[in-house]
C-alpha cells in the first residue's frame, strides 16, 4: 500500500515486520514489528509491538495503516501521527464465535488480507470467511463464507459459498 506522500508499505512474512520505503530517500526502514514471532499486548510503539506472520497492509483515506497479523489471529492499526500498535479485529484466539460484535471481541482464523474503501469499511479474509469491520460502529459483519472450505461452486450466494 502507498500512502498520500507514496511512501511504500509492505509485510515480511518470516520476519515478523511490516516495512516502509520512504520516497523522500528510498531508503528502506521498518514501520511495525520487532522481528519476533509473538504477541505483546496493544497500546505499544509500533516499532515495539510483535507480530507474528504478517500479511496484507492497506490504509484509509486518514493514512490510518491496517494489516493481518496472521497468526495472532488479529488485525491491527497503526494510526497516522500516533505510531501506537492496536488490535481492532480479533482476540487473538484461532477459533470463530460469529459476528455482529465489536471487532476486538470477534475471533477470526488467521486473517491474510484486506483492503479499505473510502465510506469507512475494512474487509478481511481469513481462513473461510470475508469480513466487513465498520470503522463508525467498530462491529464486525461476516459478508460471504460457511466457514467450510471446500469449493461448492461459482454463482451462489456469499453466504452460501464455501471459501
Amino acid at each position: 500500500w502507498s500512502d498520500t506522500l507514496e511512501n511504500i508499505y509492505f509485510s515480511e512474512y518470516y520476519i515478523h515486520k511490516i516495512r516502509k520505503i520512504r520516497v523522500t530517500d528510498s531508503f528502506v526502514t521498518y514501520f511495525a514489528g520487532t522481528g519476533s514471532g509473538s504477541f505483546n499486548g496493544d497500546n505499544s510503539v509500533a516499532t515495539l509491538t510483535q507480530l507474528n506472520n504478517p500479511l496484507g497492509v492497506y490504509g484509509d483515506t486518514n493514512n490510518d495503516i491496517y494489516f493481518c497479523d496472521c497468526k495472532n489471529h488479529r488485525v491491527r492499526v497503526v494510526k497516522s501521527g500516533t505510531n501506537i500498535g492496536n488490535t481492532v479485529i480479533g482476540t487473538g484466539s484461532n477459533s470463530y464465535n460469529g459476528d455482529n460484535m465489536a471487532g476486538t471481541s470477534t475471533a477470526i482464523v488467521s486473517p491474510i488480507g484486506i483492503w479499505c474503501n473510502i465510506n469507512g469499511r475494512i474487509f478481511v479474509t481469513d481462513y473461510s470467511y470475508v469480513w466487513r469491520y465498520n470503522l463508525n460502529s467498530g462491529f464486525t459483519k461476516i459478508i460471504a463464507g460457511t466457514g467450510l472450505t471446500t469449493y461448492n461452486g461459482d454463482n451462489i450466494p456469499a453466504s452460501s459459498a464455501n471459501l
